[in-house]
């Protein structure tokens, strides 16, 4: 098995999503072939950094992680990126943990392991684990419907509407036939109108991103099961029981 190490500083940021895509294929590849990619921790301060390997696997893999290194660097040197991070988990191992830049534009505080970002809809799978853990516990199924723990939503047709469904962009409930603006659909408000809409086609049969509803909808549902909100869920469950960096809101 080779060993490679690395520093962050060898690398830099990203910005063609399929360079970056052929590039971990590559890696894929050596790992799958006996290539054993390990020990990147290290402070970030600017992109530059030699590669550093330990043993006669530099030769084999260094052409593909300086194709990372490469669109990871465009980021800054053509698209004026300010600070940002990157990592790669292959079955249980970290292979690639970058990280470069400052963390505002007024800053001088570098980029770091503890620098927390805003992970925008990639919440929507911290949310499917949230949902994941009630299942193994017992307490839901995903063919349970959504009306068994929210009677007012069962009307206009939504009877049927399954969690699996809700959670899959499935209930037809993307937006409201009346129209809404933003700002009606991050209300309070917001759950008693979506409890009572009529979907926009037939639930279940097809799948629809409910970019503005879906954080009401599942916040709702999963108190009524839980008991708890999901904010409330995931800072006892991942932050304070697990010691995970996650959170929805400030901590």
């Amino acid at each position: 098995m080779g060993v490679l190490n690395l520093t962050p500083d060898s690398f830099s940021d990203g910005g063609k999503y399929n360079e970056i895509d052929l590039a971990l294929k590559r890696v894929e590849y050596m790992i799958e072939s006996g290539a054993d990619i390990i020990d990147i921790g290290a402070e970030s301060s600017r992109p530059g950094a030699e590669i550093i390997t330990v043993d006669d696997e530099r030769e084999r893999l260094e052409p593909t992680l300086k194709e990372i290194k490469k669109v990871f660097d465009d980021n800054f040197n053509k698209f004026d990126e300010l600070g940002s991070s990157f990592c790669v988990n292959y079955n249980g191992q970290t292979i690639v943990d970058l990280k470069a830049g400052y963390i505002d534009v007024d800053s001088e505080v570098k980029w770091s392991n503890k620098t927390l970002v805003n992970v925008w809809s990639t919440t929507k799978g911290i949310v499917a684990i949230c949902f994941c853990i009630l299942v193994s516990r017992g307490l839901i199924s995903y063919h349970d419907k959504v009306s068994k723990y929210w009677p007012e939503f069962s009307v206009n047709n939504k009877s049927k509407i399954t969690i699996a469904d809700l959670l899959s962009h499935k209930a037809g409930l993307a937006a409201l036939h009346d129209g809404a603006s933003i700002q009606d659909l991050l209300s309070a408000n917001a759950i008693d109108e979506l409890a009572n809409a009529i979907p926009l086609w037939t639930p279940s049969e097809t799948s629809g991103y409910h970019v503005l509803t879906f954080g009401t909808l599942v916040t709702e549902l999963f108190r009524r099961i839980d008991g708890r909100s999901l904010k409330e869920f995931i800072k006892q469950e991942f932050y304070l029981d697990r010691n995970w960096d996650m959170h929805i809101g400030l901590p």
